[in-house]
């Protein structure tokens, strides 16, 4: 495939272009093989059938296959891509690129260079960074709309030429392609007034913070701001209802629950108009205890929840390019006046994550329901954390969101393409020789990395292979697995335990994460360390590494336990030796003991019965002197544990108790136990997977294969 892009724009931030073919005969079996970085969607005419890319490895680009049938004489294919040009954590920067082939028959009509390349010039380029993990917001200053183009108006923007690229190593998507259905918000639930406040401040967030190395626009250098041009906004609920819109009215316009996708509207502006859509996840009434209208706050999740339109008068059809996550939306006319004559949402989901359908009782049902839209929202090419502020794949929640994978779609697919994209990673210079990134694809403003996620790829590596009985990584990701524990060995101390650990050592949102909590020797990342070990020792029949966790277990045993806790880490005294943080006590801590198998039922029985008992989603007060656990990840390895031993009955007191409020509040299921963050968090699909266990529907679904 020839990899081309608009010449002179090869670094160019936040730059949009449709690269645009037209058959010149009737072409039958006809297919589109592409690749685009770093955003895409495909039109065929003024249809929707395609959004990508399959995120990949540095160097490598996946292929997507579109399928045309019968393609006539004079229909038109226009593929927009957008090049953000900046580290996002939510793909790998290697340049912009669009590669293409229209075949028919198998057989090759026209390539890359039978395209012609058109500079969408209506999106505004210098704009905010929509977080700190992905690209740019969306402003768009509009004269006419893009159906203009898709329809075969090439008059509409400017044409440019294009120039050859840095190809990259081909490889074959493997994940299913995006599902499409259109969701009507309907009429506006509640109408009210714009006013601007005397007193604000404007959201800054470490976004907005421009350096050499994180890149952007700076302040100075926006076009627009719009965090600036909403923070001043204030809002008063008002009697009227309709979509009709004239400056200072806003609308608030509602789904059944929290959806990921792409806002469509059809749009009559009667004169030159403006407006912002702001949305949110949950109505923030919830957090503030506000007593007026509804609270759509678009900052919330530390990321930029704002589109931007400036439309000259005229019919419109918009579709924004980036797939954003709401339940709550606000449509805010700062300008002329408009009807909305349709709101809704162009979802963008994984097609395989409602194969699986089930009818259980009551809450179950509904927590069950939120799983699978979790699913269906994170994991499609890559088993993302959130669909919302990130869109990263990150180590540790991909194990958990893979288990769900091979259950509710019965295949592994995505799984597989996360780490077969680690396998073929290159030692990224920011990181130390050894570290893997924390999430990837993606690139890295400065040094930052998780440790311990190093050691959930060794464990992921291994849970895939257990599951699957598919080895076909194993060969390629031995130097991976091996240049991770080569790390990890300069960091040992005299017993053969991780001490001082740099970088951030990630254990769970909560008081496993302090300071004080993960200095010195950190006993759950040794215990994650320990099964490490043990894992790479089966995978590649290792027996110094097996004789090596077992020094490891032997060392947290030795200095973490005290025969009641294990304690989350142990400090050098003044004398040098290491001194157990007797009062540093974690919940979560103890369910990494047992989880990853330094404690056991029978080694250790009466803590876990007294875990089982006297902690989890009812401890209420009880033992004050051990910090509770978090959704992420505590709650899911005691439920994980749970299911294990059989208790299904307690698994599903559990489960209700900690996800049906998430699930009536916004039909997904979320990163941390209270309102904050992400409310859509890929690695909480897995409780589809207790669920089905605990009720009967399915048995064992991880009986180790050979």
């Amino acid at each position: 495939m020839k990899f081309r892009w608009a010449k002179g724009y090869e670094k160019e931030k936040n730059r949009t272009f449709a690269f645009v073919y037209r058959a010149e005969r009737d072409l039958r079996f006809a297919a589109l093989r592409m690749c685009g970085a770093q955003e895409y969607r495909v039109w065929r005419g003024e249809k929707l059938v395609g959004y990508g890319p399959a995120r990949t490895a540095h160097g490598y680009a996946r292929v997507d296959r579109y399928e045309l049938g019968v393609f006539r004489c004079g229909e038109q294919l226009t593929v927009e891509v957008s090049a953000h040009n900046v580290r996002c954590l939510s793909e790998a920067g290697m340049g912009p690129y669009f590669a293409a082939e229209v075949i028919s028959e198998e057989k090759l009509v026209a390539d890359t260079d039978d395209f012609r390349c058109f500079s969408l010039t209506d999106r505004v380029q210098k704009v905010l960074r929509f977080s700190f993990q992905r690209a740019f917001t969306e402003r768009y200053d509009m004269s006419f709309c893009r159906t203009r183009l898709y329809g075969g108006d090439l008059s509409a923007y400017p044409e440019v030429p294009l120039s050859e690229v840095g190809e990259r190593q081909l490889l074959e998507r493997a994940a299913a392609y995006p599902l499409f259905w259109e969701y009507d918000y309907g009429a506006p639930i509640e109408r009210g007034i714009i006013s601007r406040k005397k007193e604000f401040t404007v959201w800054r967030d470490r976004a907005h913070n421009i350096t050499p190395i994180f890149d952007g626009f700076p302040l100075e250098m926006l076009e627009a701001d719009a965090s600036a041009d909403v923070s001043v906004l204030a809002f008063t609920p008002a009697e009227g209802t309709g979509s009709r819109y004239a400056a200072g009215e806003y609308g608030i316009y509602i789904s059944r629950r929290t959806l990921s996708g792409f806002f469509s509207l059809r749009v009559h502006a009667e004169e030159d108009c403006e407006f912002y859509i702001l949305f949110d996840e949950i109505d923030s009434r919830e957090i503030t205890g506000g007593k007026g209208g509804i609270e759509v706050n678009f900052y919330r999740n530390d990321c930029c929840n704002v589109i931007e339109y400036k439309l000259r008068k005229g019919d419109y059809a918009l579709l924004t390019f980036q797939p954003n996550s709401a339940r709550y939306v606000r449509l805010c006319a700062v300008g002329g006046q408009f009807d909305v004559e349709h709101f809704g949402m162009v979802t963008c989901e994984n097609p395989q994550a409602y194969n699986l359908r089930c009818s259980m009782p009551g809450e179950y049902g509904d927590i069950f329901r939120a799983a699978q839209n979790t699913f269906a929202q994170n994991i499609f090419d890559v088993p993302m954390d959130c669909p919302s502020r990130e869109r990263a794949g990150w180590l540790c929640d991909a194990m958990f969101s893979g288990r769900a994978e091979g259950v509710l779609t019965g295949s592994n697919a995505v799984e597989r393409s996360f780490l077969e994209n680690y396998v073929l990673s290159p030692q990224l210079k920011e990181l130390p020789e050894g570290m893997l990134p924390m999430c990837y694809p993606g690139d890295f403003p400065n040094s930052d990395h998780i440790p311990t996620y190093a050691l959930w790829f060794i464990v992921h590596l291994y849970d895939y292979v257990r599951r699957t009985g598919d080895k076909s990584l194993l060969a390629a990701g031995k130097p991976k697995v091996y240049g991770v524990l080569r790390h990890f060995s300069g960091c040992e101390n005299e017993f053969g335990l991780l001490e001082d650990l740099k970088g951030w050592v990630f254990i769970e949102w909560s008081d496993c994460n302090r300071k004080d909590y993960v200095c010195g020797v950190n006993f759950p990342a040794n215990i994650l360390y320990k099964r490490a070990l043990e894992c790479a020792g089966e995978l590649f029949e290792d027996k110094d590494l097996l004789c090596k966790a077992k020094k490891v277990k032997e060392g947290v045993l030795r200095f973490g336990f005290d025969g009641e806790y294990f304690a989350d880490n142990a400090v050098r005294g003044e004398d040098g030796k290491l001194v157990r943080c007797a009062d540093h006590l974690t919940e979560t801590c103890q369910y990494y003991a047992f989880f990853f198998g330094v404690a056991d039922r029978k080694t250790h029985a009466p803590l876990y019965r007294r875990l089982k008992e006297e902690f989890g989603a009812f401890r209420g007060s009880l033992h004050p002197e051990v910090a509770p656990s978090n959704a992420f990840m505590g709650f899911i390895m005691r439920l994980d544990l749970l299911r294990q031993e059989g208790d299904y009955a307690r698994l599903l007191r559990e489960v209700e108790k900690y996800y049906a409020a998430m699930a009536q509040k916004t039909g997904t299921l979320w990163e941390h136990k209270n309102i904050g963050n992400s409310l859509d968090h890929g690695f909480t699909s897995y409780i589809a997977v207790f669920l089905l266990q605990a009720l009967g529907y399915i048995g064992d679904p991880f009986v180790r294969r050979k």
